[in-house]
């Protein structure tokens, strides 16, 4: 028999030279094993030999797998250092202002700040998604790497599957597993994954690489989850493309030094007013000239200048910035004084030199920042570049401030109808109390009730009566003053808090209300539905004292409504 001890001190002897010897040395390690075993093959103990030679090969084996990874990790680790030695080494020869060892303490502490703000979007898309995981692959010299999950430590990939489909298509790709093994993501995940989504993180019409989320939930995701998935890739793309501009503009000029502090200014803020106050403030103190920021909110459009309010600006229509957007293109004038065109949609001073530049957010023109002077050739190249830069800083924040607010709008909004949901307008009532209390001013409340709506369900199915839900909060959003609060109260119930207005005012609105949906033909699957409303209204402070006694009269005067016959308005003081 083998001895016991020999059996304890037999694998450690085999797998401790293993680590420091090379593939060769191991090798012939392997093929002698059984040559120290002869004695015991002679005796017939054929099990307890092959037992320990087993053990031995497939030790030996996982031990040099696992050297082999780590000699390949301390490798690649070696030649980043290098590369980023020698780069901050070529830096420092065309910076003279900057030490060896400062440049590289800056550049390395501006690729942590990246790499931060990379994953405050992967686990703000964990979050938002109720994803298992977000990931993030990028494509690093001519192949796709893993660099970051929100949830998940260091991940294989496997050279094909969802996420190499993506690169190839540049398209996004939504999979639900309907049978096992079905999804096929390109990378090793634990167990149970039902759903998957990625998308392709683009600059251009170039792949920098893609973004993952996965979940063990069947259907967890749908065609809404990939559309704000597609924004949180485009915040992804944003942050590379600013670490890229940090590299192309670090030099040693005054400007360029203001440049770098006012573009940080720009990431402490999440207001667009304040980040256009601040584009300005920007622009200014780097051309020592006049700014002005044209801004899209919504359907309108923003006029914001230094120390002034903004102002509305009904038309770029016949000014040299409506070329601007048209072109998606910077304007540089060195002089203006024989142009014939209309240069800014609002009154300034005589226009002599002018700059335009457009800001972008996903794609698509969102403003025009333009900077003049009543002197000709106020201006350079130079500037012109920087203040591109700039712009590109900006439409980054602008971009995260509209993210911001996407995402504020979402889980502010009822998902159905688009009013805001009972939880946000409770926030409401309480704060427009509050003034109406301060300022002693009036504050009605409209509670309205589809008539019967329980039969539509009944006789049509829940899709019909989710199509009367959106009609009837399209008629109210049409039909309330645009400083009234609309909101989805829960179910068929809906309620509009009328600002400034008695019980009288309310009324008229509440019987527009009435008759528009009494009016309208609900068509659905080619059917016309006609639907009643009836509607209940309390006021402050005619009718009540206190925020909650209004809630509860103009819910008791809603009661009442459907018990005299429904589709009809009542007042708490008939």
């Amino acid at each position: 028999m083998v001895s016991p001890d020999l059996d304890i001190l037999y694998l450690p002897s085999v797998l401790i030279p293993a680590v420091f010897m090379n593939f060769r040395g191991i090798m012939i390690l392997l093929v002698v094993q059984p040559f120290f075993h002869l004695r015991e093959l002679l005796q017939g103990e054929y099990t307890a030999v092959f037992f320990l030679l087993g053990a031995s090969y497939i030790s030996t084996a996982a031990v040099v797998f696992y050297v082999r990874v780590l000699r390949g990790k301390m490798e690649y680790y070696r030649e980043s250092l290098n590369k980023l030695h020698s780069g901050a080494l070529d830096i420092v020869a065309t910076s003279p202002s900057f030490g060896k060892d400062e440049l590289l303490s800056q550049y390395l502490v501006y690729i942590q700040e990246i790499e931060k703000d990379i994953m405050d979007i992967l686990i703000m898309a964990e979050r938002s998604l109720a994803a298992d995981s977000v990931n993030l692959f990028l494509i690093e010299g001519g192949e796709l790497t893993f660099r970051f999950s929100s949830s998940l430590g260091e991940m294989v990939l496997l050279g094909e599957g969802l996420i190499y489909q993506v690169v190839t298509e540049k398209g996004p790709v939504l999979k639900v597993m309907e049978s096992r093994g079905e999804i096929k993501p390109g990378y090793l995940v634990p167990e149970g994954l039902s759903s998957i989504m990625a998308m392709p993180v683009m600059d251009g019409a170039t792949v920098l690489g893609v973004v993952s989320a996965d979940s063990a939930r069947y259907r967890a995701f749908d065609q809404k989850d990939l559309e704000l998935f597609e924004l949180y890739a485009s915040e992804v793309s944003k942050v590379l493309r600013r670490q890229r501009i940090y590299s192309q503009v670090e030099r040693e000029y005054k400007s360029l030094d203001t440049l770098h502090k006012e573009s940080a200014r720009f990431l402490e803020l999440l207001n667009i007013s304040d980040i256009g106050q601040r584009i300005v403030d920007s622009a200014e103190k780097i051309s020592d000239a006049t700014a002005a920021l044209i801004l899209k909110r919504g359907r309108r459009q923003e006029l914001i200048m230094r120390g002034d309010s903004p102002r509305p600006v009904k038309t770029l229509k016949g000014s040299l910035l409506e070329m601007v957007v048209t072109n998606r293109e910077a304007v540089y004038r060195t002089d203006t004084g024989g142009d014939e065109i209309r240069h800014l949609p609002f009154k300034t001073k005589d226009v002599r030199s002018l700059i335009a530049i457009p800001i972008f957010h996903q794609d698509k023109v969102q403003g025009v920042l333009t900077v003049f002077s009543e002197e000709p050739d106020a201006f350079n190249t130079y500037l012109f570049e920087l203040l591109k830069v700039l712009m590109n800083q900006a439409s980054l924040s602008i971009s995260n401030a509209l993210l911001h607010e996407e995402l504020r709008q979402i889980a502010f909004t009822d998902g159905l109808t688009g009013l805001f949901n009972h939880r946000h307008f409770q926030e409401r009532l309480t704060e427009e109390f509050k003034k109406a209390e301060r300022f002693q001013d009036r504050l009605s409340l409209i509670l309205t009730d589809i008539d019967h709506f329980k039969r539509v369900n009944d006789t049509y199915g829940h899709p019909a009566g989710d199509a009367v839900l959106k009609g009837f909060s399209e008629i109210i959003r049409k039909t309330v003053r645009e400083i009234d609060i609309p909101a989805r109260y829960g179910g068929e119930e809906f309620a509009v808090l009328v600002l400034k207005a008695d019980a009288g005012e309310a009324k008229k609105i509440a019987e527009r209300i009435r008759k528009n949906v009494e009016s309208h033909d609900f068509v659905v699957d080619g059917q016309i539905l006609n639907i009643t409303v009836s509607l209940g209204i309390a006021s402050y402070p005619a009718d009540v004292g206190s925020r909650e006694k209004l809630i509860e009269e103009a819910d008791h005067a809603l009661y009442k409504a459907k018990e005299s016959g429904r589709n009809r308005t009542v007042c708490v003081r008939v």
